[in-house]
This record gives structure tokens, C-alpha cells and sequence, in this order.
């Protein structure tokens, strides 16, 4: 049997496989068996995927050396799938202790290997070998999987900023909805004015959001995601650019001028209306002047036509007043007279009524 080739046949219904061809070798030293191997039977992978074959290799009993017992590897390749056309990877070099091959995954196809197993004594060609099953390894193709889409979220209340002074809080919150079995997720920006680059506030991740009190103005914006229970994530929707505006409180000093300024306010008022009230002294005496000219005026004699047309009036009218002034006086003298008549009277029956009484 010295040279022989040995080798099993395993059928399974109509489908039959062998094993690789071991050649016996005959010495006149030793004893020795095939050494024990796993190794991995089908590999299936996509393109560009990493993949190593592990084998391992056992020295089984009786395998004694007077030096010393080893294994080694080595690694074929076949197209056909069989150990009968067995191209070693590494011609002429036995790659001692390497038990992992890592597969060219560049091209996509079926790709055929086989590992030699080798335990050998020194001093001795490698004559007990053994090698494993064919090892298939299939290449596909990277499946192309449509991307998940999320609806993206709506804006159902945007932020609204404002002027504020520092000291007072300002809040900054924006309302959104998302469809069923979404989460609703947020992120903040802040910007120096409403066109520059957006600057991701860390932190900021809440709906709402308290800026920084800061004298002067800010501009700032949130995005709000929608994500599904996959972690599946919608793009980012932007709300409204907001502007905040902050200024540094009033200090005493600018009271004080104000106060001032209501005082000075205050007193030109004053003089203003002391100045209209001298005005209207003047006007009043003004005319009485020109009253007091008038009734002069109207004593003088007077020549003109036009004069005596413009004096006719005021005439009539000083006419009416002495005759309403007579009148008076006249009622005035009645009511004297009827009072002292009835004065007299009630002496004169005080005095006969006395003279009675001192008579009896």
C-alpha cells in the first residue's frame, strides 16, 4: 500500500460528494494517523465583505517523534469544486501555523477552497496529510434596500422673540406634530443675524428654549425631527427665525435726568401759561382804552357823514342805558316814599294808642 491513495465517497440519494485523496506512506519507524480538522463548510457573503476561513488541525495519537511533532497549513484553490484540480495558493511554501486564509471578496461569484493539514516528524518528508472538505464561499452582490422615509413633522406654533430687559427670562417654544408611532425630536441654532451660519447650541434639545441674556441682538431657530420606532429619522423642518433683543436695565443717574427733564417741562408750562395770563391782562386793558376812547370819541362833535352812521348805534345804545337808569331811580324814590309813609303811619298809632291808655 506503500503510495496508495485513499479517499471516501459519501452519497446521499442521487448526490454523492468525496473527500480528498490522502496518500499512505510506509516506514519502517513510527506509527501514524491522519490528524484531526474542522473547518467551515459554506460561506455565504456580499461583495467587499471581510471573511476569514478558520481550520484546525489536531495531532492524533501515536504520531511520536524522537525530535519533536508539528502541523502545518497550506491553502488550494479549485474551480471545479474537487480536489482533483488543486492550485496551491502560495506555490512551494508550506505556511506553518497559519490556519486563517482571508477571501478575496472583490468580485462577486462562487469561490472553491481547501486547507492541507500537514502533521509531520523531522528528519521525515510530511508523509501523514490529510486535507479538509471543500469550502464554498459565495460572493453576492450588495443588496440595494429602498431608504425608510419618515413624514416629516408640522409646525402647528412658531417661537416668537422680542425686546426684553436683562433680568426679565424670555422663552423661546415651538409647537409640532408627527404622525403616529413618531417621536417628536428638537434642536436650537442661534445665529448673529438672520442670514449668517447657524451655530448648533448644545444642549438645546427641547421644545423650549431660554437664550442667553446678552445686551443686543440675537437671532435664533429650531429644527424639529421626526423618528419612528426603527430610529428611522425625518428630515429636520425649521421654524421662523426669532430675534431677541436685550438691554441693560435703567440706572438711577438716567432717573434722576429724567426728573430733571419733567421738572424743567414743568416749569416752562408754568411760564407759559404766566405769560398767557399777562397777555390776557393786556388784551383787557387794551380794551377798556379803547372803551374809555370810545365814550370820549362820542362826546366830541363829529362832522363826517360816515362817523355819524357809525356813531348812530353806539347812540342808541347809551340812550337805552340812561333811560333803564331812570327807571330805577325812579322805583328806588317810590319804594323810599311807600316806606316812609308806612314808618309815619305806625308812629302816629303808637302814639294815639299810648294817649289812650293814659287817658283811662
Amino acid at each position: 500500500l506503500n503510495g496508495a491513495e485513499v479517499y471516501c465517497v459519501v452519497k446521499s440519494g442521487n448526490i454523492s460528494v468525496s473527500t480528498p485523496k490522502a496518500t499512505i506512506f510506509i516506514i519502517e519507524e513510527g506509527k501514524f494517523t491522519p490528524p484531526s480538522i474542522t473547518a467551515p463548510v459554506y460561506v455565504k457573503c456580499e461583495k467587499n465583505d471581510v471573511i476569514d476561513l478558520y481550520v484546525k488541525g489536531t495531532t492524533t495519537a501515536g504520531n511520536v517523534s524522537l525530535t519533536r511533532d508539528y502541523i502545518s497549513y497550506h491553502w488550494y484553490s479549485t474551480e471545479k469544486g474537487t480536489v482533483n484540480d488543486m492550485i496551491p495558493l502560495e506555490t512551494g511554501k508550506d505556511i506553518y501555523e497559519n490556519n486563517v486564509f482571508r477571501v478575496d471578496t472583490s468580485a462577486a461569484g462562487t469561490f472553491y477552497y481547501v486547507c492541507g493539514v500537514f502533521d509531520g516528524v523531522d528528519n521525515y518528508e510530511m508523509c501523514n496529510r490529510s486535507y479538509t472538505n471543500v469550502i464554498t464561499v459565495e460572493v453576492s452582490e450588495p443588496q440595494q434596500t429602498e431608504p425608510v422615509t419618515v413624514s416629516d413633522p408640522k409646525i402647528t406654533k412658531q417661537p416668537k422673540g422680542g425686546e426684553f430687559t436683562i433680568g426679565q427670562s424670555c422663552t423661546l417654544t415651538v409647537e409640532a406634530t408627527a404622525d403616529k408611532g413618531c417621536k417628536l425630536y428638537y434642536q436650537w441654532y442661534e445665529m448673529l443675524d438672520n442670514q449668517s451660519t447657524e451655530n448648533e447650541i448644545g444642549g438645546a434639545v427641547k421644545k423650549s428654549f431660554e437664550p442667553q441674556q446678552k445686551e443686543g441682538d440675537a437671532y435664533y431657530r429650531c429644527y424639529v425631527y421626526a423618528v419612528d420606532g426603527s430610529n428611522n429619522i425625518s428630515a429636520g423642518i425649521p421654524t421662523d427665525i426669532v430675534k431677541v433683543s436685550y438691554k441693560a436695565p435703567e440706572t438711577e443717574t438716567e432717573t434722576v435726568t429724567e426728573t430733571e427733564e419733567q421738572t424743567e417741562e414743568i416749569t416752562e408750562t408754568a411760564a407759559e401759561t404766566e405769560e398767557t395770563t399777562e397777555t390776557e391782562a393786556e388784551t383787557a386793558e387794551t380794551a377798556e382804552t379803547a372803551g374809555t376812547e370810545a365814550t370820549e370819541s362820542e362826546s366830541r362833535p363829529v362832522t363826517a357823514e360816515a362817523t355819524e352812521d357809525t356813531a348812530q348805534p353806539v347812540g342808541e345804545k347809551a340812550q337805552r342805558g340812561s333811560s333803564i337808569a331812570m327807571t330805577a331811580v325812579i322805583l328806588l324814590i317810590v319804594v323810599i316814599a311807600i316806606l316812609f309813609t308806612g314808618l309815619v303811619a305806625l308812629i302816629v298809632i303808637i302814639i294815639i294808642t299810648a294817649k289812650k291808655k293814659t287817658g283811662k
